[in-house]
C-alpha cells in the first residue's frame, strides 16, 4: 500500500476503526472546518500536495506537507462569499506547481480558473476563464515540455452537444488557444475522466453513451479515447464496446513504458 492510498484513507476513510488496516500514519486535516480533498501528488522531497476545498466551498485549498503528513504550508484561496474548489494540482517545470478547478458567483454558472504558484505557495498569476451562460469547470491541468499548460475541462455546450475541451496557455497564464469536440450524431453526454500530455500531443480519456454498432439505440455508457496534436487538433479516436456490448466507464490513463 503506497504512501498516497494511506493519505487517501485518512481522508477519506476516518469512519472505519484503525485497527481494521494498517498504516505507517494517520493524518487528519481541517477537523471542523468542512473540508474535501480531490487530488494527492508527491513532491520533490518525497512530501505531498493535497488540492481540496474548505469551510463549505468557500476557499480552494492547498496542503504541503513532509514525508510523514505533517504540515509545511497551507494556503486558501477565495472571499469567502462565492463558492470555489481546488480540483487538481500538478507540479511545474521550476519547482512550484498549477492548480486548476472552478468557481461559481451568485449561485449562477461556474467557470473554469488555472492558478500559478511558487515553491511556497505565494500565487505568481491567475486566469480565470468568464463563460457567461456556458457550465465549464477545471478538471486537470499539466505542464508541457516547452513550458506552457494544458487545462482539460468540461465546457457545456449545447448547440453542437459536448462537454469536452482543451484549453492551453503560455508560461505567463495568457490563453493560448481553446479546443472544443462536438459530439457525433451518434453519440450522446460526455463525461471526461483524465488526460495525459505526450510528446506529439495529448491524450483525452473520457466517456459517452454510444449504440452498439449498426444500431441507433439503446446508448450504453462506454470508454473513448482520443489523441491531438499540440495545436489540440483531433488526430484519431475509438470507442471501446461497440462490437461485444461492453458497458465501461474509464477512470485514468497510464502511458506504458512501450509506449
Amino acid at each position: 500500500m503506497t504512501k498516497i492510498i494511506k493519505i487517501l484513507l485518512a481522508l477519506f476513510l476516518l469512519g472505519y476503526s484503525q485497527s481494521s488496516f494498517t498504516q505507517e500514519w494517520i493524518r487528519l486535516y481541517g477537523v471542523g472546518q468542512k473540508g474535501s480533498p480531490s487530488s494527492v501528488i508527491n513532491d520533490y522531497d518525497d512530501g505531498f500536495l493535497i488540492s481540496g476545498v474548505v469551510n463549505l466551498n468557500k476557499y480552494i485549498w492547498i496542503i504541503k506537507t513532509d514525508i510523514n503528513g505533517n504540515i509545511i504550508w497551507n494556503k486558501r484561496f477565495g472571499n469567502g462569499v462565492y463558492n470555489c474548489w481546488g480540483r487538481n494540482v500538478e507540479k511545474t517545470n521550476d519547482g512550484g506547481s498549477i492548480i486548476c478547478g472552478g468557481w461559481q458567483k451568485n449561485n449562477l454558472f461556474w467557470d473554469s480558473y488555472i492558478i500559478k504558484l511558487n515553491t511556497c505557495g505565494e500565487i505568481e498569476w491567475c486566469n480565470t476563464l468568464d463563460t457567461p451562460d456556458i457550465y465549464d469547470f477545471g478538471y486537470k491541468v499539466l505542464p508541457t515540455p516547452e513550458g506552457d499548460f494544458v487545462l482539460m475541462s468540461y465546457f457545456v455546450n449545447e448547440n453542437p452537444p459536448s462537454n469536452t475541451s482543451l484549453f492551453k496557455f503560455n508560461s505567463s497564464g495568457n490563453l493560448i488557444w481553446h479546443q472544443y469536440y462536438p459530439l457525433d450524431s451518434v453519440y450522446y453526454q460526455d463525461e471526461i475522466s483524465d488526460f495525459l500530455v505526450d510528446t506529439d500531443g495529448y491524450l483525452v480519456t473520457s466517456s459517452r453513451y454510444a449504440p452498439d454498432s449498426g444500431t441507433f439505440w439503446p446508448k450504453v455508457m462506454r470508454s473513448y479515447f482520443m489523441k491531438t496534436d499540440t495545436a489540440g487538433i483531433k488526430q484519431w479516436d475509438l470507442i471501446y464496446g461497440l462490437n461485444n456490448h461492453y458497458y465501461t466507464m474509464p477512470w485514468t490513463t497510464i502511458k506504458s513504458s512501450s509506449g
